[in-house]
């Protein structure tokens, strides 16, 4: 196996994004039934492998390669891959500011597309075309064959280099496309270097090499090295995924301006979490969105560069630009202190928390900010980044420690794992409502009271269950985060063990409990809750967006895991799977726009015929990849659509009444 060179699926880092449908409700046909479409499976020529000729078997796997889009790297346009001190040689003679923001408004362009017509490859035609090199022709023929220039870890690890090592004197040069790409290029080989490779590319003789490993290994050494290889591709897939800015919205409203949930009750963390965070911050949460959306509009239009008089337009309070500057941006020698940090911790190929952090470069005399990433804008303004400085905030900036027992930081974190559950409730009741075949929710408190034997004592159950006809979803959530040097790339296949068996595997934990579920749902769930004899459970985790991302690696890494744990089901179970709450309300939208149209897969049906899918073959499909197949549109749930629109509406409106933003 070949690391990052084996493709099953658009779970590799290294394979372009899927030309797709834009991701909007498809109008059901008037005319004529439409075809079912098949569902994905692995190639079938890899049943060919094996067969005791060599040759042949290099000559195949020659043949599949060749078939596959990948990463371009320098070699593929008859160049020489740049190594590092000659990258950062050429990096020291362009100018800072302006090599920055070429390389932030090609990547940034990149996230925008891919977010909305799902068009991304144009932006890579539309640079290619600029480079006058002699190669550049070369190029353009590998982009349009359907390899990729742009794969977004490269382009974040050049920011990083053009931040740690561009000129900053005024004579310094204007960067060329060719120079960028020929960079980018450059960046792509090393990622793509292995033992199989020096420069990325694959020779008949690297194939033939990887050919004889693949042969050689039993089954135990197979999944070791499934395993070492995953811990890669998972900190890719957390570093490429770029968020759609309607879900993170309307995610953050659900999240962040809703009262806390009934079991949250410190008077210290007020209504709702947004007044954690004016306490934690200094800062109304309200006042940051208008200056949020006001920048992704800018950046939209192609405007990374902004001054604090430009943002006071914005009708932002001054404590919000404030905080922009002070919390979200670096000047760049503070920057590079903290970029050197990085590296002085391993690989920088997916390092990406420095920028999560400061996602604009303070530029200038310092009244000015730039831009480094549209993804990293909606992040910092409405994702997943508000938590931690609200917690860090709480305790004192102690990162890395817990907080004290009883403090309003300890109170805070158990409350977003209370918000976080709701939210997943929300999806799971609106998929019920809009499915033709989920009938009902029943929720851990009506598990409980049924099982409830005797006063004091408690029964372990799942969160929810989903009855579906013969299928019944036994459902957890968990608020957990991938370990931070894991979506990092920093972790090992320890790091990844530790991770998977604190979080499901010990005793107690999320594949424990949804066990105990399914134990007394066997036993008297047709009595208690009207579940057939025949009942086939459906296991199921929901994540955050920065939880381990559903890829066939970790998919049927999670299958071996779990299985000591739910073997006593054989035959009334189906594969158990983690899902992101993203995908878990790509699975609401699905039930909405199709759950009603006999031509398509309701939700709860579309992830029965998934984990059913995943059982038959070899590697898993991935969901994403699996869903693609078998619905023509990514719809986004109404309600999370609506809570986007009345945000973006009720920040437009604030904006223009704001009485303190000039001062």
């Amino acid at each position: 196996m070949a690391g990052n060179k084996k493709r099953y699926g658009r779970s590799n880092p290294n394979r372009p994004p899927k030309k797709s449908t834009p991701r909007k409700p498809a109008p059901p046909p008037t005319t004529q039934a439409m075809p079912h479409p098949r569902p994905p499976h692995i190639d079938p020529r890899l049943a060919q492998l094996g067969s005791g000729n060599l040759n042949a078997d290099v000559a195949l796997m020659q043949q599949m390669v060749a078939e596959q889009n990948f990463p371009v790297m320098a070699p593929d346009v008859g160049l020489t891959a740049l190594t590092h001190e000659a990258r950062i040689e050429l990096i020291a003679s362009l100018d800072l500011e302006l090599t920055l923001t070429s390389v932030a408004e090609l990547l940034s362009s990149y996230d925008i597309a891919t977010t909305t017509d799902q068009q991304a490859q144009r932006i890579e035609r539309r640079f290619v075309d600029s480079i006058l090199e002699p190669w550049g022709a070369t190029l353009a023929k590998r982009v349009a064959k359907g390899d990729v220039l742009i794969v977004p870890r490269t382009v974040a690890q050049l920011l990083r280099e053009v931040i740690e090592s561009a000129n900053i004197t005024s004579s310094a040069a204007r960067p060329t496309p060719g120079q960028i790409a020929e960079l980018l290029m450059s960046i792509n080989s090393e990622h793509n270097t292995n033992e199989y490779s020096e420069d990325g590319t694959l020779s008949a003789d690297a194939i033939a090499r990887m050919q004889t490993e693949i042969f050689s290994m039993d089954a135990e050494q197979t999944i070791a090295k499934l395993r070492e290889n995953m811990t890669g591709e998972v900190a890719s897939v957390l570093a490429d995924t770029p968020l759609k800015p309607e879900v993170a919205q309307g995610n953050f409203a659900a999240t962040w301006q809703r009262t806390w949930p009934e079991r949250v009750t410190d008077p210290a963390l007020g209504e709702t979490p947004s007044d954690t965070f004016a306490t934690a911050n200094g800062v109304e949460l309200a006042d940051l969105q208008i200056l949020g959306q006001f920048l992704l509009d800018g950046i939209m239009s192609r405007k990374l560069r902004y001054t604090r008089a430009e943002l006071a337009t914005s009708g932002a309070s001054l404590a919000a630009i404030d905080y922009c500057f002070d919390e979200m941006s670096c000047p760049i020698r503070q920057y590079r202190k903290d970029l050197a940090r990085d590296r002085r911790q391993g690989s920088v190929h997916q390092q990406r928390f420095t920028f999560t952090r400061f996602p604009f470069l303070r530029a200038g005399s310092g009244e000015e900010i730039i831009a480094l990433r549209y993804h990293w804008v909606v992040d910092r303004f409405f994702g997943q980044m508000l938590y931690w400085p609200t917690f860090a905030g709480l305790t004192g900036f102690r990162f890395g420690k817990d907080p004290d027992p009883g403090s309003p930081a300890e109170s805070f974190s158990a409350g977003m794992n209370d918000v976080f559950e709701r939210t997943v409730g929300d999806s799971l009741a609106n998929i019920t409502t809009n499915s033709r075949s989920a009938t009902e929710v029943i929720s851990e408190s009506q598990l409980q009271a049924k099982w409830s034997t005797r006063r004091g004592k408690t029964p372990s159950a799942c969160d929810w269950v989903v009855k579906a006809g013969r299928y019944c979803l036994v459902v957890d959530a968990t608020n957990h985060h991938l370990d931070a040097h894991l979506a990092q790339g920093l972790g090992n296949v320890d790091t990844y063990a530790l991770d998977m068996e604190t979080t499901f595997g010990n005793p107690g934990e999320k594949f424990d409990q949804l066990a105990k579920t399914m134990r007394q749902l066997f036993e008297s769930g047709s009595q208690d809750f009207g579940l057939p004899a025949d009942v086939v459970f459906v296991p199921l985790i929901v994540v955050p967006d920065g939880g381990v991302p559903n890829t066939d690696s970790t998919d049927l890494d999670l299958q071996l895991r779990s299985r000591p744990h739910m073997e006593e089901f054989d035959g009334h179970i189906l594969a158990p799977a983690v899902l992101t709450l993203t995908q878990l309300q790509l699975i609401e939208g699905i039930s909405e726009y199709f759950g009603r149209n006999p031509l398509f897969p309701d939700g709860i049906m579309a992830l029965v015929s998934w984990r059913t899918e995943c059982m038959k073959t070899i590697w898993p499909a991935p969901f994403d990849q699996y869903i693609d197949s078998i619905v023509p549109a990514r719809p986004i749930p109404t309600r999370i659509l609506t809570a986007a629109s009345e945000l973006f509406a009720s920040l437009r409106v604030r904006g223009s009444t704001t009485p303190d933003n000039a001062g």
